[in-house]
């Protein structure tokens, strides 16, 4: 069994308190805490530290079940895996299974069964394909077996996409579920499809059709967002296309392009069906820095987040978010995070650009309350809290910091914090 690493800590006296956790190609994943003192200032510490699987690129918690899947991408072309980590209170890990994997994993997300149980699907994007496993039941006891492999489904692409050297094969790049968790979405950077599975039995996917983009998007990451349906004058809602009260959105960043599309998704009775109403490149058509790639993307409220790599749109002067001497990087330059202002018909609204805190914002994620963002810095080696203000959704100062984690490659907030 794997021990982990603890680090010894001397406190002051803090009022609230916060987890996280952070993957990194380091090998290992690394607990934070994150507290906040009386007077309002934030401390970011490392609480322990457990190596995971070759090159761990993705986290995903399991609340319920306090269980914590870290992917292994194996970028060594052999193979990766799963680790199953079991999560204390406070934060503390300790690893209780670990399953092989093809290699190539970069994305993970847990389904229901039609049979009530769970299963996780993953995206592998050096090796073109998707996978399922199962996973523990939903009630207790929830038995310590690793993830069992149930499905592989492999893609292949006739011809080069139009940038040859990035899409001469499928590349799927994450697993989402859609708003109504019976359908699991992938995007792929390779073949510019975003493609569309129905949960079936025992958890399996059933290819459903796929979306197809505009060539050389290189589709990256897509997130849902779901409003209520506007009434008519005479008090009646409108119907979306499958019926209900609510109208679904799907927003797609595109890495290769630097775009996000908006999408109008409908619901027929074999899949989903997709309307593009809105496209705007990541930097709101201000031109888009040579070498940039877009990278991560999510929604608070009526505000879309994404994280921009590579463009070093800031300098960390006094002048700036994050005053010195608290330099960003040895460079003291930054990449950044754009902000879109929804609109209630889905359109977008580029707001600005603000520091994401370093180098590589490879994933960011933000904290249930929608107030701080934690920022994944692959190239600065670390984990930014940056504030954000509820109301505009405006990204602001650089609250706390922690360094020395390597080339960090996911970081998400722990729910009961």
């Amino acid at each position: 069994m794997l021990a982990p690493i603890f680090l010894v800590l001397a406190f002051p006296l803090f009022c609230l308190a916060s987890t996280l956790y952070v993957s990194s190609y380091s090998g290992n994943v690394t607990s934070l805490s994150l507290t906040r003192s009386g007077n309002g200032t934030y401390d970011l510490r490392a609480l322990s530290t457990i190596p995971c699987a070759s090159d761990p690129s993705w986290l995903t918690f399991d609340q319920e079940r306090r269980l914590l899947y870290c992917i292994g991408e194996g970028l060594a072309g052999l193979k990766g895996a799963i680790t199953v980590f079991e999560a204390a209170t406070g934060g503390l890990l300790e690893a209780i299974g670990m399953t092989e994997t093809l290699a190539g994993g970069v994305s993970s997300v847990l389904h229901q069964t039609q049979e009530e149980g769970m299963a996780l699907a993953m995206a592998h994007y050096s090796t073109s394909a998707l996978t399922t496993y199962l996973t523990p039941p939903p009630y207790p006891p929830f038995p310590p077996f690793p993830p069992t492999l149930i499905q592989t489904l492999p893609f292949s692409l006739s011809r080069p996409g139009p940038i040859s050297d990035r899409q001469s094969a499928p590349h799927p790049h994450q697993v989402v579920l859609d708003p109504t968790g019976r359908y699991v979405l992938s995007p792929d950077l390779g073949s510019d499809l975003v493609r569309v599975f129905r949960i079936g039995r025992k958890g399996l996917l059933v290819e459903c059709e796929s979306l197809r983009v505009e060539k050389g998007t290189g589709v990256r990451h897509l997130v849902f967002r779901v409003v209520p349906n506007r009434r008519r004058r005479n008090g009646n809602q409108q119907a979306m296309s499958g019926g209900g009260s609510e109208r679904v959105f799907m927003y797609a960043v595109g890495e290769l392009s630097n775009t996000v599309t908006a999408y109008a998704v409908t619901y027929s009775g074999v899949g989903l069906e997709f309307e593009e109403i809105d496209s705007i490149d990541t930097f709101g058509g201000k031109g888009v820095p040579v070498g940039a790639g877009a990278a991560e993307i999510a929604i608070l409220g009526n505000h879309l987040l994404i994280s921009n790599r590579n463009d070093s749109s800031f300098l960390a002067t006094p002048t700036q978010s994050f005053p010195l001497p608290r330099t960003v990087d040895q460079s003291d330059h930054s990449d950044s995070i754009s902000t879109f202002a929804l609109s209630s018909d889905g359109m977008l609204n580029f707001s600005g650009l603000s520091p994401a805190g370093g180098l590589f914002p490879r994933h960011f994620s933000p904290n249930r309350a929608g107030n701080l963002v934690a920022v994944g810095l692959q190239l600065s080696g670390k984990v930014a809290i940056i504030a954000r203000n509820v109301e505009t959704g405006k990204m602001g100062e650089l609250e706390a910091e922690v360094e020395g984690l390597g080339e960090v490659t996911c970081v998400i907030w722990d729910a009961e914090e």
